[in-house]
């Protein structure tokens, strides 16, 4: 179990893995030098100083043993700025976490996404059964509906159990591939999240599109000149489009962390992404890059660049809000060199 001990300068809870018992480690609030304590002279009954202003800090990693009154429950008060990231950075972070937990970074990954993939084809597969079997327009939309409901549904509940796992990992807290599977007191919040971001993905593009559909319903839809109209709508609407995804793609993390609704989650997410929108975007690019790469060349390179690549969007998030990972008690707790 981690061992929680108190900077003696600044008073910042410090949490490292029980093996470092009696070495050295820096303080990364004011650089203080300080022995870690034996399991023993630490404990988690030593709760968090509260900050002058009697504001708490809703970045703040839950503690161990005291999750329930750590969570914050709404968005309301100031927050502090998030650093602007670097995203090499932040891959190279993740990149070291990586290599620490990488048989359980590739198993929760693995076991996620192939569920998830298993799922959504076992549905697929009976839709076009049951279509073949009973054809028409009415059971077509039906099965449409059902399969769309069924998958988003399955899918967010082993997402949201994949970032409890990997959040859980990457701190130091105690967890288990079973976490997968423990996404489902989130889940009611990731539908309304999920329903309000269509609904706001509506609004955005609709008033882009409606000069080319007005086209098509005047001059027909087969008019050259409609469909480029309503190509380019769709071309421009992509521009805030990303940028409001790119705002909100936090929520889940969030929701997770720090048991936020899912209005809540979004609008902290919005203002915590502030200043690092197109960095974001660069890091999920050069993410999204790097786990192609796996699944062009195949196989084994695909079940380390995808789990990395996931691993990254978790650091991104621990990055934004300050918060510690287990590479940098690692880092923190290594004996001084000659």
């Amino acid at each position: 179990m981690p061992i929680e001990f108190r900077c003696t300068n600044c008073e910042k809870l410090l949490r490292v893995p029980d093996e470092t018992a009696g070495r050295q480690a820096k303080c990364p609030a004011c650089d203080t030098v300080l022995a870690i304590p034996h399991a023993s002279t630490s404990g988690p009954s030593l709760a968090p100083p509260q900050p002058a202003s009697g504001e708490a800090n809703p970045y703040q990693a839950p503690s161990l043993t005291n999750t329930q009154a750590d969570r914050r429950t709404s968005a309301a008060g100031p927050f502090p700025t998030a650093p602007k990231i670097d995203p090499l950075a932040v891959i190279g972070r993740a990149w070291e976490i990586f290599k620490l937990k990488m048989s359980f970074v590739i198993l929760v990954v693995v076991i996620g996404f192939g569920l998830q993939y298993l799922v959504s084809f076992a549905i697929a597969f009976g839709n076009i059964m049951l279509r073949a079997a009973m054809p028409g327009m009415g059971v077509y939309l039906a099965s449409e509906i059902v399969y769309n409901l069924v998958v988003n549904v399955f899918n967010s509940w082993l997402w949201f159990g994949v970032i409890l796992a990997l959040l859980r990992m990457t701190r130091g807290e105690p967890t288990s591939v079973g976490d997968i599977f423990r996404g489902g007191r989130f889940l009611l919040r990731a539908i309304i999240a999920t329903i309000l971001l269509w609904l706001v993905s509506l609004l955005i593009v609709a008033p882009f599109v409606a000069p080319g559909g007005i086209l098509m319903m005047v001059r027909g839809t087969n008019d050259t000149v409609a469909t480029l109209v309503l190509g380019g709508g769709f071309l421009l609407a992509m521009i805030p489009l990303l940028y409001v995804s790119i705002s909100i793609l936090q929520y889940p993390f969030l929701i997770v962390d720090r048991d936020l609704d899912a209005i809540a989650a979004i609008t902290l997410s919005w203002k915590l992404t502030a200043g690092n929108r197109w960095r974001l975007l660069a890091l999920y690019f050069i993410a999204g890059l790097l786990a192609m790469g796996g699944v062009v060349v195949c196989c084994v390179p695909a079940l380390i660049t995808i789990p990395l690549a996931v691993l990254t969007s978790v650091v991104a998030y621990l990055t934004l809000t300050g918060q510690s990972s287990i590479e940098s008690f690692a880092r923190e707790t290594a004996p001084p060199t000659a």
